[in-house]
């Protein structure tokens, strides 16, 4: 039964522990469970807003139910809120999009802001024809306390010629980086398990086994297991 506990430490940790996301009680695309796999957001046309109040802007008929600007005048950009766990990395952005106009295209960018201002990263492009594009960018970490996300589409003329189907964001769970204070004096920093034993003293989850100690090696009961499980995925009792 030894290392028992740093392998339950190790699952617990792929635990999203953020479940709910986008608009209320709507939950993350997938629940993904893990550190390996992305993850991904799916954003409808319903979900963006344009940045100028006076744009109107209509959703046209079967089969594409795309998202287009009804009005010559005003911002061209349209903007989804994206509520994303704590630490996840974006990497990767897809769009489902119609542009029927020679010369044109309908042109989507990721975008964190800050009080100080905002950052943007380049997302897929759609310059002919109806279908998805995606692009792969170099990972961005959320950062929930500073950060808001969003992403941008750019619907540059008005009419269904130009629409937005469907979006995408790819994003996969990491482990929160390792403190350089150890919390029990018998998992010390050198410790091969250390990142995540810390992990799971942060995130409430564990608080040892008493006097300081994690007591790495030793077995997990029942009791313990259902202490780590409960934490871990926030079960409650319902009133």
């Amino acid at each position: 039964m030894k290392l028992i506990r740093l392998v339950f430490a190790l699952m617990c940790i792929s635990v999203p522990m953020s479940l709910f996301a986008q608009q209320g009680e709507r939950k993350l695309a997938s629940e993904t469970y893990g550190t390996s796999s992305l993850t991904y957001l799916s954003l409808s046309p319903w979900d963006f807003h344009p940045r100028d109040s006076t744009v109107t802007y209509a959703f046209g008929a079967m089969p594409t139910l795309g998202l287009h600007r009804t009005n010559t005048t005003g911002s061209t950009q349209f903007e989804a809120p994206l509520r994303l766990p704590e630490g996840a990395t974006v990497s990767y952005l897809e769009m489902y999009s119609c542009m029927n106009v020679a010369g044109e295209a309908v042109i989507s960018s990721f975008r964190a802001l800050q009080t100080s201002g905002f950052s943007s990263v380049s997302g897929p492009n759609q310059t002919g024809g109806c279908g998805v594009t995606s692009t792969t960018i170099s990972p961005v970490v959320i950062d929930n306390t500073t950060t808001s996300y969003t992403v941008e589409v750019d619907l540059t003329l008005d009419g269904p010629s130009l629409s937005l189907i469907a979006y995408r964001v790819g994003y996969k769970l990491q482990v929160s980086p390792p403190p350089g204070t150890a919390t029990f004096t018998d998992v010390p920093t050198t410790h091969l398990f250390y990142q995540y034993v810390e992990a799971l003293a942060a995130a409430g989850i564990t608080s040892g086994c008493g006097g300081g100690n994690f007591c790495p090696d030793a077995a997990v009961t029942r009791g313990q297991m259902a202490v780590f499980l409960s934490k871990a995925l926030g079960l409650h009792w319902a009133p």
